[in-house]
């Protein structure tokens, strides 16, 4: 009997080795050299590399250039112009003193000053939309790194669950590795029959089957992960456990409350909605006067000289022509009459406004019907996780005790089979509903502009 309970112990030895270096290539983070990537840091990465980011923060710097007085077209604008002349003409005449050759060089250069005093106030409505475009651009920034950092959250918390699915399979790998080895000592010893044994040994097989999809699909998981986040495939690094899902400390009425408030795209609705009262506002100008001042300050010289007889002694044959001319002019010009191209611009511009007012309505609709699916979707993960939890708990029971008896002989392989495949499908809706909760949370965070992104 003894020499039996050293057989059996004898025959455990390579599964406990088997399991002790399992968890030392890939259990706890500490023992893995890896970074560990933050959800926070994720999201930092990815909004830093991302591509439509980059290109969205490149047009909000066009809109921050094109706002100020000289874009809008308060100041006035000074030209400056020179030129030079070298001429040569031969000429033949009946005439005395008249054709023969002649060389011309002149030269010249003025200033002028033109500025629009009055445009019918456009150039103040412009200051004004050159504002709201900015304030448009950012706002158009913010909504596409939301909806980046939602992608990123919503990819690490699938890597997450994917390598938590791994560590299940793993486990219930090994549970049946240790079961396998215990049917192979009673075989011995002639406890069991080999169907027993040769049932253990299939449901090991299968349970590296399954290891070894999981490995692949976390792999998977990890390559989405680095290519949202700008960085090569093959990076790798460890995922932190995100925290639990936590109930929500507010009520439907104040969720919607706070998305009327701060959601991003009922932001984007709105200020397309002011700008299209600057574009009305623009179109009216034109039924304004224009009042502008022209100025200018021009210099010349020209010299000509030809080979022409000198009509009497003294004179010369090259003549010089310098001027310095000064000019200042107010003109007032007003359109009466352009084929009713204003009336119908203005016309357009209403109906683009009253387009954007029907747009931040359907949004507003859209919005709310999402905050509320989301906020109940929520409410109804976080009781599935709660049922898991202590379904968990009551399948870990249920396996303990079979595991006892199995080793005890006192229960059959199926029994035993059952029990195990049992909390790993109890472990596996668990997890599966804490990623969903997770994914549910940050959504609607999104939705209530909650989402951190300042860079």
């Amino acid at each position: 009997m003894n020499r039996g309970i050293n057989k059996y112990m004898r025959s455990l030895l390579p599964v406990t080795l088997l399991t002790l270096l399992t968890i030392l290539s890939s259990g706890a983070p500490a023992l893995v050299a890896q970074d560990t990537l933050q959800p926070a840091e994720a999201i930092r990465i990815g909004l830093l590399n991302n591509f439509d980011v980059r290109i969205q923060r490149n047009a909000d710097t066009t809109a921050v250039n094109n706002r100020g007085l000289g874009r809008a077209g308060f100041l006035p604008t000074l030209d400056a112009s020179a030129a030079a002349e070298l001429s040569n003409s031969d000429q033949e005449a009946n005439v005395s003193f008249r054709g023969g050759v002649s060389d011309v060089t002149a030269f010249s250069a003025q200033l002028a000053l033109n500025w629009t005093l009055f445009d019918g106030f456009r150039m103040f409505i412009n200051n004004r939309r050159y504002e709201q475009l900015e304030t448009l651009s950012r706002q158009r920034t913010r909504d596409l790194l939301e909806n980046q950092a939602v992608a990123i959250l919503q990819q690490y918390y699938q890597t997450v669950s994917r390598r938590a699915l791994l560590d299940v399979a793993r486990e219930s790998r090994e549970i049946s590795a240790a079961r396998l080895e215990r049917e192979k000592v009673r075989n011995d010893l002639g406890g069991i029959t080999s169907s027993q044994l040769y049932n253990a040994e299939v449901s090991y097989n299968n349970d590296r089957s399954l290891v070894l999809e999981r490995e692949l699909s976390l792999a998977v998981a990890k390559k989405e992960l680095n290519i949202l986040l700008g960085r090569a495939p093959e990076t790798e690094f460890y995922v932190a456990d995100p925290a639990s899902p936590q109930p929500l400390n507010e009520s439907l009425d104040q969720v919607l409350n706070a998305a009327r408030e701060r959601n991003s795209q009922l932001a984007l609705a709105r200020q397309t909605i002011m700008l299209a009262e600057r574009d009305i506002e623009l179109a009216q100008a034109a039924s304004y006067p224009r009042l502008a001042l022209n100025a200018s300050y021009a210099w010349s010289d020209r010299s000509t000289t030809t080979d022409n007889p000198l009509p009497f002694p003294g004179a010369s044959n090259t003549e010089e022509l310098t001027s310095l001319d000064s000019r200042v002019s107010l003109n007032l010009s007003y359109n009466l009459f352009n084929g009713f191209r204003d009336q119908i611009t203005q016309q357009n511009a209403e109906i683009e406004r009253n387009n954007a007012m029907l747009e931040l309505e359907k949004t507003q609709i859209r919005i709310e019907g999402l905050v509320r699916e989301l906020y109940l979707t929520y409410v109804k993960r976080l009781e599935l996780v709660e049922l898991e939890e202590e379904n968990l708990s009551a399948a870990r029971r249920y396996l303990d005790i079979q595991e006892e008896r199995n080793r005890l002989g006192l229960s059959t392989s199926l029994e035993f089979r059952d029990a195990q495949i049992n909390i790993v499908n109890v472990q596996n809706t668990l997890i599966t509903a804490r990623f969903q909760a997770l994914i549910s949370r940050a959504r609607l965070e999104q939705l209530l502009g909650r989402i951190s992104v300042d860079q």
